[in-house]
């Protein structure tokens, strides 16, 4: 069972965190597939930056983050950031450094709406391995799964940056 699908994994969590990490799931295989067929990667982009956005804004939520600080300018918004900082600040084991370096490579979600040209298919492939980085680590928290912890015979993590 995919982890998002576990998200709470019995614990007692604001349910707004299972629907937004289930449609960061939604984003993060639309950019996937848009991937592996498209021509023009902006569909893709925006799609993983979405989805990342929609994750990390699932573990805040689950944790009891009121909307008005998820969707305001001033607090979260789009900054993708801001919220892995306010998740590394609610939620010891979250990795809120590398989340904070990967997403810091990202585009800016709005201004590459409108960004032209698109991306190369290697700047792609690195924003959507991010994106789908940033969701695990934030389902990791909140799934009870963590096959690294699991398997002591894997070494130190070593990709995204």
């Amino acid at each position: 069972m995919p982890g998002w699908q576990e998200f709470g994994h019995g614990r007692s969590l604001d349910p707004r965190g299972s629907d937004l990490i289930w449609r960061a799931h939604v984003q993060l295989e639309a950019s996937a597939a848009t991937a592996t067929s498209a021509y023009d990667y902006r569909g893709t982009i925006q799609s993983a930056l979405l989805g990342t956005e929609l994750a990390l804004k699932a573990g805040l939520a689950a944790l009891g983050v009121p909307d008005t600080e998820l969707s305001s300018r001033n607090k979260i918004g789009h900054n993708l950031g801001t919220a892995a900082s306010r998740l590394a600040e609610l939620c010891a084991g979250f990795d809120g450094d590398r989340v904070r370096r990967v997403v810091k490579t990202f585009p800016d979600f709005v201004e590459s709406r409108c960004k032209a040209p698109a991306p190369s298919r290697i700047e792609t492939g690195n924003i959507l391995m991010g994106a789908q980085y940033v969701a695990s680590e934030v389902t990791r928290q909140f799934s009870g799964r963590d096959g690294r912890k699991d398997n002591p015979e894997l070494g130190e993590r070593r990709y995204p940056a």
